[in-house]
């Protein structure tokens, strides 16, 4: 079921953010697009507050795309110079788009044009913060606490030594048997780990993981194994199109995903895993994360043509099929 979120107050507003992001904004510039008929929350946009000019335009592009009805602008910061500065950049490149400022401060919060501000203990008590808390929406410190780590150095050398050395995993057609149970025991042994990793350097394997994560079609994987490309492009379009959230069921992929590219980090090995993980990251609607992921990817293998894909995706704020549900 799609879950559908609607704010009132602005503590609401800014109770929602941080769960939205799933970190605690600071220095930040955050747009909170609003759809109508009945202020239905649409996309959550930040950026670092100096670059929020720069970006002034592609965030407006991307309220205009999914039709916003109006929206909020919150700014993160003890300066009030830049803070106004960089809502001024953003709120002239979006009009005529109705748009509210909001700010916050190591003091509290409020509306940029009422006079005093409110403390921050206040969104504690809202709705949203208590829907957080049941749902166990885990909000961290900083975008940085949002990348997936390995500090254990035995793991990571044994990891990195199979994704490298070790026998490859696609003799016999066991590529997928591995990352089926891999998923379903949730491992955490490095050796395992590597060997996945090296595993989706093919494209082939990368594209049958990505259809059975997406569909859990068994027959749907195998005709990707085997070079069938209509299998991966339909599972692209079910992404595009299908009204459902993934729900719980993409969590165990989601986690094994982060297991194998975090115990890689910045290894051209680890690409794969990394786009492979941003993507269950952007099905879930967690746009943070899936941005870190590519980043990572990138940062792995510049020239992997997914991750560019996908990056080119975000950059222009187009969201999984649930996402634009009316």
């Amino acid at each position: 079921m799609t879950t559908v979120h609607r704010v009132g107050s602005l503590a609401e507003v800014l109770a929602y953010v941080p769960a939205s992001l799933g970190f605690q904004p600071s220095e930040s510039l955050v747009l909170v697009s609003l759809l109508a008929p009945r202020g239905r929350v649409g996309v959550v946009m930040r950026v670092d507050l100096t670059a929020a000019a720069d970006a002034a335009a592609d965030l407006a592009r991307i309220l205009a795309r999914e039709n916003a009805a109006r929206a909020i602008l919150i700014t993160y910061s003890d300066d009030p110079t830049a803070a106004a500065a960089a809502a001024a950049a953003v709120r002239k490149a979006a009009e005529p788009l109705a748009i509210r400022s909001a700010v916050v401060t190591s003091n509290g919060y409020g509306w940029a044009d009422e006079p005093g501000l409110s403390p921050m203990s206040d969104l504690d008590g809202t709705g949203v913060a208590a829907m957080s808390v049941y749902s166990g929406i885990a909000v961290r410190t900083s975008r940085d606490d949002l990348t997936p780590r390995v500090t254990d150095a035995a793991a990571i050398a044994t990891a990195r030594a199979a994704a490298n050395d070790g026998p490859d995993v696609l003799e016999h057609g066991q590529a997928l048997a591995a990352w089926r149970q891999a998923v379903e025991e949730q491992t955490s042994d490095p050796r395992t780990l590597g060997l996945l990793a090296r595993s989706i350097t093919d494209v082939h394997v990368r594209d049958a993981v990505l259809v059975l994560m997406v569909t859990r079609s068994d027959e749907k994987a195998e005709a990707a194994l085997n070079g069938d490309d209509a299998a991966a492009a339909e599972t692209v379009m079910t992404l595009m199109e299908t009204p459902e959230q993934p729900g719980g069921r993409l969590d165990p992929w989601a986690e094994t995903l982060a297991r194998v590219a975090a115990h890689q980090g910045s290894e051209p090995v680890a690409a794969p895993a990394w786009t492979l993980w941003a993507i269950t990251q952007w099905w879930a609607g967690a746009g943070t994360s899936a941005n870190i992921g590519i980043e990572q990817a990138l940062a792995a293998d510049d020239s992997h043509r997914l991750a560019h894909l996908i990056e080119a995706t975000l950059a222009a704020g187009i969201g999984p099929g649930w996402t634009r549900r009316p």
